[in-house]
């Protein structure tokens, strides 16, 4: 037989256990961790072959890891580099919890991130001038005190000083 027959044919092996999909054990055992952090859980879901979307629902009773994730660092980050736009809401809860102001829930956070995206808010400047604007509204859902207190009103040394 030769060469090129051998390597058409494949080396016979018909079992690829990489290549499965997580079992909903490998799942929960990944949920259920009271080790892992929301968004070392959405990493791990992720390097199972789990899509975005789908590791939101199987997290969605963990907070701060079932809205795309994050973490203090990447919420921090985008604030100071005026990408206020690109938070995802896990980012802006982190970000909240770290002012020690509110605790923003999931709608809210949705609310935040959709009013940024909208109006093209990338940077605090920018969020506060919107606030400061006596025609300008913001959109049901999101408390104009909670916004201001966690986004202008706390410094972002304080915030810096948890991570």
């Amino acid at each position: 037989m030769g060469m090129g027959v051998l390597l058409a044919a494949g080396c016979g092996q018909t079992y690829f256990p990489d290549a499965l999909d997580p079992s909903l054990e490998d799942v929960d055992r990944i949920r259920q961790s009271e080790t892992l952090e929301p968004q070392e859980m959405r990493d791990a879901l992720a390097d199972s072959g789990i899509d975005n979307v789908t590791i939101n629902g199987l997290l969605q009773e963990v907070r701060l890891g079932n809205q795309f994730g994050g973490d203090l660092s990447s919420a921090y980050n985008k604030v100071m580099e005026d990408q206020l736009s690109e938070m995802t809401p896990d980012e802006v809860q982190f970000y909240g919890d770290a002012t020690d102001q509110v605790t923003l829930d999931d709608a809210e956070a949705q609310a935040i991130v959709d009013f940024f995206n909208d109006n093209d808010i990338d940077s605090l400047t920018e969020l506060e001038e919107f606030l400061d604007d006596p025609t300008s509204e913001l959109p049901a859902g999101i408390d104009e005190t909670n916004l201001r207190s966690v986004f202008i009103d706390t410094s972002t040394d304080d915030v810096r000083d948890k991570l």
